[in-house]
């Protein structure tokens, strides 16, 4: 709820018994010193009818209107103000994630860029080795698809419950010596690769 007075007079406009100055086309709301006090102001009267000040709104007050009315438009405001807020805390909540993910990204692409940088610099170094490298690398890939096949097959094999234990315990070696060779090779053509899958990307982005 707000009364919106505006000053039409190119001077400073002052309502003396209300401590109020308006500059030309300032508006102020008079509600703030109490509506009661406003209405009662007889220099503001004066004035208004004079058109040095002009009215652009002046809603109902609390006094005019029911309790009920009162207590519904509070409500209302209450109900709006919940609903920005709530829509002001998932944008921010948005933003943070937002930035967060450009700060990963950012971080990835700097992190990538000094891998391949690592790996071409291997590469012209050593253009045999970086081959058989890769060769390797890549087929380490097959061989990790031919375990999990392997071992995705041993419950149908019709081994007993001891032969596949011992089958799978092969399995499993051979995968952690797969891991191991693989993760070597990688941090010999990159020491700021994480693993193999980052220098495999260098790999593939040089084709090489």
């Amino acid at each position: 709820m707000a009364w919106l007075i505006q000053s039409d007079s190119p001077g400073p406009v002052l309502v003396q018994d209300m401590g109020l100055t308006f500059t030309y086309k300032q508006i102020k709301n008079v509600d703030l010193i109490g509506r009661h006090n406003a209405e009662q102001s007889r220099d503001l009267r004066y004035l208004l009818d004079k058109k040095f000040l002009v009215e652009i709104r002046k809603d109902a007050s609390e006094e005019t209107l029911d309790p009920k009315t009162v207590k519904q438009l509070k409500d209302t405001i209450q109900q709006a103000q919940e609903v920005v807020q709530t829509q002001s805390n998932k944008i921010n909540s948005l933003e943070e994630q937002n930035n967060a993910l450009k700060q990963q990204n950012n971080e990835l692409h700097s992190k990538m860029d000094i891998v391949l940088n690592e790996v071409k610099a291997f590469s012209e170094r050593f253009p045999l080795e970086i081959r058989t490298i890769s060769e390797a690398i890549r087929n380490a890939e097959s061989e990790r698809v031919s375990i999990a096949k392997e071992r995705k097959a041993l419950p149908k094999s019709g081994e007993s419950d001891a032969e596949i234990k011992l089958h799978d315990k092969i399995l499993a070696l051979k995968e952690k010596k797969l891991e191991k060779n693989v993760k070597d090779l990688g941090k010999t053509v990159s020491e700021s690769a994480s693993d193999y899958k980052d220098t495999l990307d260098a790999l593939d982005k040089l084709n090489l």
